[in-house]
């Protein structure tokens, strides 16, 4: 069982404080008066008192456990010795951090032992580190009171969820010889491309005889002919995560201003779930898809293919968060000359720009995903001025992206109808 335990003793009551005193009492007076029949009154009142030294609580908690509907499952588990309790008052706080108090009875077993089982449920609309189940337990029994217990926040690393996409746009560059695309040129697909005269190097099982006698001019056959197919190919695509910002509809709490809610959903979230619809929408296409951080010069992933290549890429972007320290990158990664890249950013600077720029300029099928939240909303005045220069400045960067050719899609509307008809006309346009 994970969690942390905590053993506890009886703390004294002012009963036990009082049959304590009593004892000393009723043997002082034994001694006095010699008389042994207080004497032995006065051993059953310490006997008493002191039995509460072996009375004890443990409390266990089970790691929580997310599942793909978003719901966290998790227990506390609470076993003592001694008196049962008459109630167990148990508070354990879930991804708001507020706790939740409730009472239950505890369960006697054999001997002088009893315990109880509490399941908790939450939902949870995050991802990435969580601290939950901080938890507080109390008992209060014949022989004194337990508690209070606490045992710390257990940190939960939550992966996001994955969105259903329309039908994503058809890489412009393919590589390779072999693979599940279908390559504009000739070779040893599955579909006709062509029917062509036998040259050298070509296999004898591909000869064409219908062709062959369609194309002969006399009695003798002078030429051969044979049928060609579709070259299959392979795509490489690469998923550039900004990370650096982590912010929520309440502009406030960007700077740290005010404390923002633990349940509210950020631009990393969003990010996050982009992050992995994109990679597994690709994987299930058979491209091989790789993983470039912004945050973090010369960190990520490979190209590959796979499920392997899935839970890595869940696994970085869970644990992706933005850094330390304030840093600006200046040098773009390097990436393969026949990507094809999806940048996820808030475009709220002007790196994730720069870097579109450079890649569009080096010959890249680039298309950026926006991730920050709609609706942004300030109580302060300055806070709100400051805001609208910052969402000017970031229109003006949407317009120069745009006037490249870059394609600027927000992830909010990547489900409707719209975007889709666009997104299979970008994939009609590509396949001309």
């Amino acid at each position: 069982m994970l969690g942390e335990d905590r053993t506890r003793t009886l703390k004294p009551t002012l009963l036990h404080i009082g049959g304590l005193f009593t004892a000393a009492v009723l043997a002082t007076i034994s001694l006095i008066t010699a008389r042994p029949e207080l004497a032995v009154l006065a051993g059953l009142c310490a006997f008493d008192g002191l039995r509460r030294s072996a009375s004890s609580i443990v409390v266990n908690r089970v790691r929580p456990h997310l599942d793909n509907d978003g719901v966290l499952t998790g227990s506390v588990e609470c076993a003592g010795t001694g008196p049962v309790p008459d109630a167990l008052s148990i508070r354990a706080s879930g991804v708001s951090g507020i706790p939740d108090a409730v009472v239950v009875a505890a369960h006697a077993y054999e001997g002088e032992t009893w315990g109880r089982k509490l399941d908790a449920l939450d939902s949870c609309g995050r991802s990435g580190p969580l601290d939950l189940m901080r938890t507080e337990v109390r008992a209060q029994t014949s022989r004194g009171a337990l508690g209070p217990i606490q045992l710390l926040p257990m940190r939960i690393y939550a992966p996001p969820q994955t969105s259903v996409l329309p039908v994503l746009p058809r890489p412009r560059r393919l590589v390779g010889a072999w693979g599940p695309r279908e390559d504009r040129r000739a070779g040893s697909g599955t579909r006709f491309f062509d029917v062509a005269p036998l040259g050298r190097g070509d296999r004898l099982s591909r000869i064409s005889w219908r062709s062959t006698a369609r194309h002969a001019t006399g009695a003798d056959i002078d030429q051969i002919f044979i049928a060609r197919n579709h070259a299959g190919s392979e795509s490489i695509v690469m998923i550039a995560l900004d990370p650096r910002d982590d912010v929520g509809r309440n502009v406030d709490a960007w700077a740290g201003g005010s404390k923002r809610s633990p349940t509210a959903i950020t631009s990393l979230d969003v990010a996050r779930n982009a992050a992995v619809s994109l990679a597994q929408a690709h994987l299930a296409e058979g491209d091989r898809v790789g993983l470039v951080d912004l945050s973090n010069p010369g960190h990520g992933l490979p190209p590959g293919t796979g499920r392997r290549t899935a839970e890595r890429i869940s696994r970085y972007v869970t644990t992706a968060r933005p850094p330390h320290r304030a840093t600006r990158q200046v040098r773009a990664p390097r990436i393969a000359p026949t990507a094809s890249i999806w940048l996820i950013s808030t475009l709220l600077d002007d790196v994730p720009v720069d870097f579109a720029l450079h890649w569009a300029h080096t010959g890249h099928d680039i298309r950026i995903i926006d991730v920050l939240p709609e609706g942004l909303v300030s109580h302060d005045k300055a806070v709100s001025t400051a805001l609208e220069l910052e969402l000017a400045e970031r229109q003006l960067r949407i317009r120069a992206l745009r006037e490249t050719g870059i394609d600027v899609l927000s992830w909010r509307q990547i489900d409707e109808p719209d975007l889709a008809a666009f997104l299979q006309a970008r994939n009609r346009g590509a396949r001309r």
